[in-house]
Formats: C-alpha cells, sequence, structure tokens
C-alpha cells in the first residue's frame, strides 16, 4: 500500500469495470457476438470491389475455426495504410498488420500488409456499418 505511484489506479480500476462487464454479459454471448459480427464484416467486405479477405480460413488454413480478427488485403485500395488512414478519418478504428507480424504466415502466402479488424462485444451494428462505408468510399476514391 505504499507504492501506489508506480500502479495506474485508472487501467486497474478500467480493468475492473471490463471485467465486471463481461461476466454479467456471459462468456457464451461474449462469443456468439464476436463471430456475428465478425462473419458480418467477412461476408460484406469480400463484396466490396478491390477488398480480399485474408484470414488464414481463406486459403483452407483455418483449421481453429476462424476468429474475431478479420485480415482484410486492400492493395487495390491503395494499401492498408491508405485505407487506414482514410478510415480513420471517419471515426473507424481499425488497426495494420505489416507482414513482419506474422512472419512465417505472411512470407509463405506473400501477404502486404493488411487490414486489421477486430470484432468485439462491445461493437454494435452501427460500427460495422460506418465500417463498410468507409471501405466502399475508399472503393469508389480508387475508380476516379
Amino acid at each position: 500500500r505504499f507504492q501506489f505511484w508506480e500502479a495506474s489506479v485508472g487501467a486497474r480500476l478500467g480493468l475492473g469495470a471490463a471485467v465486471d462487464y463481461a461476466l454479467a454479459l456471459g462468456t457464451e454471448r461474449i462469443e456468439r457476438a464476436v463471430r456475428e459480427r465478425a462473419a458480418r464484416v467477412r461476408d460484406a467486405a469480400c463484396r466490396v470491389r478491390g477488398v480480399r479477405l485474408a484470414d488464414p480460413a481463406a486459403d483452407g488454413d483455418g483449421a481453429c475455426g476462424l476468429s474475431g480478427i478479420v485480415a482484410l488485403d486492400v492493395e487495390a485500395l491503395g494499401g492498408a495504410s491508405a485505407v487506414h488512414a482514410a478510415l480513420a478519418r471517419a471515426r473507424v478504428l481499425v488497426g495494420t498488420s505489416p507482414p513482419g507480424s506474422t512472419a512465417l504466415d505472411a512470407s509463405r502466402r506473400r501477404l502486404p500488409t493488411l487490414l486489421r479488424v477486430s470484432a468485439h462485444y462491445f461493437s454494435d451494428d452501427a460500427d460495422v456499418e460506418a465500417l463498410l462505408r468507409g471501405l466502399a468510399e475508399c472503393a469508389r476514391d480508387t475508380r476516379r
């Protein structure tokens, strides 16, 4: 109780709130929500011109099943960095995954930097729609 300055009290409180939220929802409900949102992103994003699904399961490597992380190859839209920036301007939070972060897989499958979309149980349909609108806008911009 004498060394509180070395720990982030805010982070501890946030973690406690997150655990309470997760316990209230239940792990089965969380898993279902994450899988449903990720499946919706996979299904709809692949329909956007220039977007290619790059999950290992897309190449038949999904032995463990699909997770809540959706990897998209958006090279045809100007690359992951450009799409990431465009989505950030639209207030859509995604990440990028450079080949070095999955060196063996990226090398074997010759993957570029990918757009990384992480479905969460606190995401909602509006978040998915904003992502899909942003991807569609990027696709329109590349045709001009």
